[in-house]
């Protein structure tokens, strides 16, 4: 879709666009147009169903008709996609699995969208550092695992994308290939976010006892299969 709208200007006629997959289309005009305007019609439809199946990471079976148009249901649906195995260590945070998987969607779908409709070098790196830069706050505020220390490792990660977008924003924005500022900051930045995050690491509290992470929440049935009175309790698993 990013591609059918991506167009650079005609250099015979001033005023024209071309699309860019194909030249010999002029955009916005005739059918281009007629399509352009479906998808503008089409695509936040689309859009907004793809994200109850991205939260689960696909899995049709979490996701029911009744709840294609109820975000409290995606929230719940992702917590339990996230959560259904106790992986230790591993194991997501399921207050965060929802902000988490968000953030990383609507990045998966901005970044090329970035790459394909912005053509300036310098305003394509500027946006995917900015992007890139609130990747990075997300998981500080959100994080995404139970274990701190494999926070810090997620953080430390994103930070280092981060700066690598920043190096190649400064090598861009210098514009001369034989500067070496930009390859000395990356290096910069390459070893001190590694000591960084070794030594949160270490300094990291790790859980030692994964008993009480999981709840499952079961509705009171008696044994002759009629419905209790009493609400859902929650049952730890061990």
């Amino acid at each position: 879709m990013v591609q059918a709208v991506s167009c650079a200007p005609d250099p015979a006629v001033p005023g024209r666009l071309l699309l860019n997959i194909a030249p010999e289309v002029h955009c916005f005009e005739g059918r281009h147009r007629d399509m352009v305007t479906a998808m503008l019609v089409v695509a936040p439809v689309f859009f907004f169903l793809l994200f109850p199946f991205a939260l689960v990471h696909g899995d049709s079976t979490y996701v029911q008709r009744s709840e294609l148009f109820s975000i409290k249901a995606w929230r719940w649906n992702a917590i339990r996609k996230a959560t259904i195995f106790h992986l230790g260590p591993f194991h997501p945070s399921a207050d965060n699995v929802f902000a988490t998987v968000c953030a990383e969607v609507a990045a998966k779908i901005a970044l090329p969208a970035v790459a394909k409709l912005i053509t300036v070098p310098l305003s394509q790196m500027k946006i995917a550092t900015t992007l890139c830069g609130l990747l990075l706050l997300g998981t500080v505020m959100f994080n995404p695992m139970i274990e701190m220390a494999w926070n810090v490792l997620l953080i430390s990660l994103r930070l280092w994308t981060l700066c690598a977008m920043a190096c190649a924003y400064l090598a861009v924005a210098l514009d001369d290939p034989g500067r070496p500022e930009p390859i000395q900051a990356l290096c910069a930045c390459s070893v001190s976010i590694f000591v960084v995050m070794l030594i949160g690491i270490y300094q990291a509290d790790h859980a030692t006892d994964h008993n009480d992470v999981i709840r499952l929440w079961t509705d009171q049935v008696d044994c002759e299969g009629r419905e209790g009175r009493e609400a859902a309790k929650p049952v730890a698993v061990h």
